[in-house]
């Protein structure tokens, strides 16, 4: 792995590919309207990190606030245009280098880019031309997409905007070589991240300590924001799915500690979790849960294949662990109701530029599927209750995990953490 994976980028071909695809989805005559977004602001004179919608950046390329993209067809002709922010010195003094329109071109691919102080013109010649029809994105909260389909849909009446996010979502759902290899390097640098924190097991931490040094380890290495927030939770904290608030404390000895965490490279997220012992070693107790859980994991894993809904994972997993539950003497019965108290989400999403990345989630996957499979049990008579999850790429005979290097056998974490220390 390079020391720096923001030099890992996914090619300009793959966004201009992908442009194409949607174009033979839509009318010859159309012009495809898409907003990275706005900055969000943490309070007066400081943003958060910004984040482009994802369908903008399937199909641009570029994760600079409030770019444009509009994509114009008329027949098997076609203009691809950029609209971003100008270099102006004054401004970037203040809040950094912007992106040149020849870098913009580099990575996206586009025929032109233009500068967003033209940006209205172009839009409202687009909303005038009545042949034209629109397609745009709203995106997942109120902002300039939102605001754009209002403002076309006030123009042109209601329904009048072609929304191409169901569209966008078939395509996300199989992932291109170029996007594979990137959420391999996502779950490397997340490999690296877990391993640099098992270290601190050896004196003794907590779960602040833990989160820290697992962030640390990616943000060391370009990953400047990982895919989701990271998820430290030792004992009764587990309970809560995402605590978010990793506690200074020292980590009692004897519990189990939940994480779940991922890096992003390229744009692509890892997702994995896994759950240890903070004694260094299994009780019997937590033996009994932990091959419980792992063997749903590797049941459910084997049920995968091109062809199958994830009603159909999510089903598989809920009669394994009815089957586990009842062999510990928790429920009555292998298809007892009562897996619903132990069983508390589902198994399976699809991965990519998004954690849960998006998906149609009544159609079947396909070769090519990126999968976050994590099957978790929770037992509030033991006070314990953990997951394990792989990330998985489904292929013609089944699927392969992506993730198998990082140690989930108990004997193979027992080992892990000895050559960190233990507790």
């Amino acid at each position: 792995m390079i020391s720096d994976i923001r030099e890992y980028r996914l090619p300009a071909s793959f966004f201009s590919g992908n442009r194409k695809r949607l174009l033979e989805k839509l009318p010859e005559r159309c012009c495809v309207v898409l907003f990275a977004g706005e900055t969000v602001y943490m309070s007066e004179g400081a943003e958060y990190r910004f984040r482009p919608n994802r369908n903008f950046y399937y199909l641009a390329g570029v994760e600079q606030e409030d770019s444009v993209l509009l994509i114009r067809a008329d027949g098997s002709n076609t203009q691809t245009t950029l609209f971003i922010h100008s270099n102006d010195p004054l401004k970037e003094r203040w809040a950094g280098k912007r992106m040149t329109a020849a870098e913009a071109v580099e990575r996206s691919g586009v025929d032109e880019v233009c500068f967003l102080e033209t940006l209205e013109d172009a839009l409202s010649a687009i909303i005038a031309d009545q042949s034209i029809t629109i397609a745009s994105d709203k995106g997942v909260r109120l902002g300039p997409a939102s605001r754009f389909v209002d403002r076309v849909e006030g123009s042109r009446g209601e329904d009048s905007v072609r929304l191409v996010s169901r569209i966008l979502a078939r395509f996300r759902m199989v992932k291109q070589s170029c996007e594979i290899e990137m959420i391999r390097r996502a779950i490397e640098l997340t490999d690296l991240s877990i391993r640099e924190a098992l270290v601190l097991l050896r004196s003794g931490t907590c779960e602040l300590g833990l989160f820290s040094a697992m962030n640390c380890a990616m943000t060391r290495f370009g990953c400047l924001e990982p895919a989701f927030p990271t998820i430290v939770a030792a004992g009764d904290n587990a309970f809560f799915l995402h605590h978010s608030e990793p506690c200074g404390k020292p980590i009692a000895k004897g519990v189990m500690i939940q994480i779940d965490v991922g890096a992003a490279v390229a744009g692509l997220c890892a997702d994995i979790s896994r759950a240890y012992p903070s004694a260094g070693t299994f009780s019997a107790r937590q033996s009994a849960l932990y091959d419980a859980v792992l063997g749903c994991l590797d049941q459910t894993i084997r049920m995968i294949r091109p062809g199958v809904l994830l009603s159909d994972i999510n089903k598989a997993f809920r009669e394994a662990a009815s089957e586990a539950l009842f062999h510990l003497g928790l429920i009555s019965g292998k298809d007892s109701t009562e897996v619903g108290g132990y069983v508390w989400h589902s198994v399976t999403h699809h991965l990519g530029m998004d954690v849960h990345d998006a998906c149609v989630r009544d159609l079947p996957i396909e070769v090519g599927a990126v999968l976050a499979v994590e099957p978790g049990i929770y037992i509030r008579e033991w006070e314990m209750g953990f997951r394990i999850e792989d990330d998985v790429l489904v292929t013609g005979e089944g699927c392969v995990i992506l993730s198998s290097f990082i140690p989930r056998d108990r004997f193979e974490v027992e080992a892990l953490l000895g050559m960190s220390g233990g507790m």
